[in-house]
């Protein structure tokens, strides 16, 4: 008979973490056992046709994953190591926390300004009637990376225009000529 103590003894997070990680690694085992006798494919493949090899190779992969952050558990047991994994854990947590009021802030404030550009007509703005439009360009807005058609929305009535290569072509031969 399994008493309270032995139950306290064994259930550590180190063990369940380990009986999870096996779990999972069963599971993806047996979706990729059955995704092979399906003869489904992972690569170039179309989703929709093998998404049990797909789920599979995912499930897999979250449980490598956790088998090696499992080692980071025996550095915590060393001088050298311990403390830069505690200070670590709690800026990961800080990280994360800050993302979270980001999100909360960045979500309300594309929502209001929905709200308020939504009484425009599609004729006067384009970018900010709708949700989709408003989240991705404050998106691409915030990371600068590109979408050369978003600088566009100060401009009342500016054409949406792709990037073309051929201006860059003509500025790199007048400097040729040159």
């Amino acid at each position: 008979m399994i008493n309270g103590k032995t139950l306290q003894r064994w259930l550590t997070f180190r063990n369940m973490y380990i009986i999870i990680t096996n779990i999972i690694f069963l599971v993806a085992l047996i979706l990729r056992f059955r995704a092979h006798m399906d003869n489904q494919c992972r690569r170039g493949c179309a989703y929709y046709e093998n998404q049990m090899a797909f789920i599979g190779s995912c499930l897999w992969a979250v449980a490598a994953l956790m088998t090696f952050l499992r080692t980071i558990q025996i550095g915590l047991m060393w001088r050298q190591t311990g403390p830069i994994i505690i200070s670590m854990t709690y800026m990961i947590i800080d990280v994360l926390v800050f993302l979270f009021i980001f999100v909360i802030v960045y979500i309300s404030f594309t929502l209001c300004t929905v709200y308020i550009y939504n009484v425009y007509g599609s004729n006067q703005t384009t970018h900010f009637n709708t949700h989709k439009s408003a989240f991705k360009l404050f998106y691409w807005t915030m990371i600068r990376t590109g979408n050369p058609h978003f600088p566009n929305i100060r401009d009342f009535n500016a054409s949406l225009q792709s990037y073309n290569s051929s201006c860059v072509a003509n500025i790199i031969q007048a400097i040729i000529a040159k």
